[in-house]
């Protein structure tokens, strides 16, 4: 039996958005998370964030967000959407529990992408 094709694939490496206003985008996702980028290239326009073992791009150009959806696990899901709250990041819905077990949140960002904000109910 041949080899899986796929089983090429180690990982994914990361997730890029094309942000309209990047200085701006960096310090939204700054905010977000936290910390400042691991790795900016400001003549490229290129920032990237490190968080918990996965990594999040950020380049500037036309940002086209469709229906993807980026998803983050959080720690205070209530206390995250304040903070979000305060600095007028409102939730696209109420808290929501699931049954599988997490709640979650819908927020976007300054160029419309949806991040999911979810944490494990314990």
């Amino acid at each position: 039996m041949t080899e899986p094709y796929c089983s090429q694939v180690r990982s994914l490496y990361m997730v890029e958005l094309v942000v309209a206003d990047w200085p701006a985008s960096i310090m939204w996702y700054r905010d977000l998370f936290g910390r400042a980028p691991a790795l900016t290239d400001v003549g490229g326009q290129f920032a990237l964030f490190e968080i918990g073992g996965n990594r999040l791009a950020l380049k500037a150009g036309a940002p086209q967000p469709g229906n993807s959806l980026i998803v983050f696990e959080v720690a205070d899901l209530p206390g995250l959407l304040a903070r979000l709250a305060a600095q007028q990041v409102i939730s696209e819905e109420l808290i929501e529990a699931s049954p599988e077990g997490y709640r979650r949140a819908v927020v976007r960002d300054l160029d419309g992408h949806r991040l999911c904000l979810f944490e494990w109910q314990r």
